[in-house]
């Protein structure tokens, strides 16, 4: 088996579908909810996309996950402010870790069903009330996460509000107060 692995097709031979390169490497996978902007290959041929999850109402926000190892950036430690990824520093960061990452291709990550995509969310957002205030939860702070879930920022936001109408007490869904669109508070755990 291992020297099939290796085999290499000789020079009059014509390719086979072996000798094709392995869908696993994420070459043409795009996860739904997400655009993969670029694609760079590791040392060892696993795949470091840059993606994005293109919020209509919050603007472009990039983030940078390998699928070789769990190299994650969503956020850019060189600024000070705003913190969010620009497209050239996303790209210098993927380009980074692919020229010294060494990982081998995992398989791709599977989409998770309807109720463990909707569990999933519930127990992030409940993870992430403070109990010192309340604040505005927003769909950018799922990017991270977003090719875990694997879902679309409509179906988020239906769920959103699914979630403010079932536990009033953890989240709240309201109109925007600065256009279309839901505001998310998530609300601090009582003392």
């Amino acid at each position: 088996m291992a020297l099939t692995l290796f085999r290499r097709p000789a020079p009059d031979e014509p390719p086979t579908l072996e000798d094709e390169l392995w869908p696993e490497t994420g070459e043409t996978w795009t996860p739904e909810g997400l655009t993969v902007v670029e694609r760079y290959y590791n040392l060892a041929n696993a795949v470091v996309i840059l993606y994005t999850a293109d919020h209509k109402e919050i603007g472009t926000y990039y983030a940078v996950a390998c699928l070789g190892c769990h190299y994650l950036v969503t956020r850019d430690k060189h600024r000070t402010y705003s913190t969010r990824l620009t497209l050239e520093a996303a790209a210098k960061a993927a380009n980074g870790h692919a020229s010294t990452c060494r990982a081998l291709a995992r398989s791709l990550p599977a989409r998770p069903d309807d109720d463990t995509a909707r569990r999933l969310l519930r127990t992030w957002v409940l993870n992430m009330r403070r109990r010192d205030q309340d604040y505005y939860l927003h769909l950018r702070h799922f990017d991270s996460r977003r090719l875990e879930l694997q879902r679309t920022d409509e179906w988020m936001h239906t769920e959103l509000e699914a979630f403010a109408a079932d536990r009033g007490d953890v989240l709240s869904a309201t109109p925007s107060k600065y256009g279309a669109g839901i505001e998310y508070e998530l609300l601090r755990e009582p003392s």
